[in-house]
């Protein structure tokens, strides 16, 4: 358990610092250490479930990419947040559902897996994410909008697919 906290803390120690790093080289320094401040507010003093907590810490921490990317924050850089903010909220998750399970041989492995996966999906999301930010196409709104229900499909499909093939 202890290792999925360190990379659970990491992950969220390195979306911050991307975030920070991102809005403090548009000169937005007050913005940086206001969302540092407000991230550790929600982690450590809200009230509510570790669960609760998780996801709104990740709304927060992709919010505030979006936000950076709309006052002309470098994408990349909030990219890189995001992505780290998504493996704190998955890590969290991991490590919550295992929370009662005693360490031992299997438990570790299964943690080293789920580490795998993620880097796994991580890689894939960044090469996506870099294309995305590196192909420029213009689309009307309803070629968008039909393209957006496309993904958001395909995306259910895939997830149902993971799930049928875990079980």
């Amino acid at each position: 358990m202890r290792t999925m906290r360190t990379w659970q803390l990491g992950s969220l120690a390195l979306a911050l610092s991307a975030l920070a790093l991102g809005y403090s080289s548009e000169r937005l320094w007050i913005w940086a250490l206001l969302l540092v401040l407000l991230a550790v507010f929600v982690r450590l003093a809200l009230p509510g479930t570790p669960g609760d907590k998780g996801t709104a810490l990740f709304v927060l921490l992709v919010a505030a990419a979006a936000v950076g990317v709309l006052n002309g924050v470098s994408s990349l850089v909030m990219l890189v947040a995001v992505l780290f903010a998504l493996s704190y909220w998955d890590l969290e998750a991991f490590d919550r559902r295992l929370g009662r399970i005693e360490l031992d041989e299997a438990t570790q492995l299964l943690q080293q897996a789920h580490l795998k996966r993620l880097l796994v999906v991580l890689g894939v999301s960044l090469i996506l994410g870099l294309t995305g930010i590196a192909v420029q196409i213009r689309l009307s709104v309803g070629w968008g909008i039909l393209l957006g229900l496309m993904a958001l499909m395909f995306i259910r499909l895939g997830l149902s697919f993971y799930r049928g093939a875990r079980s």
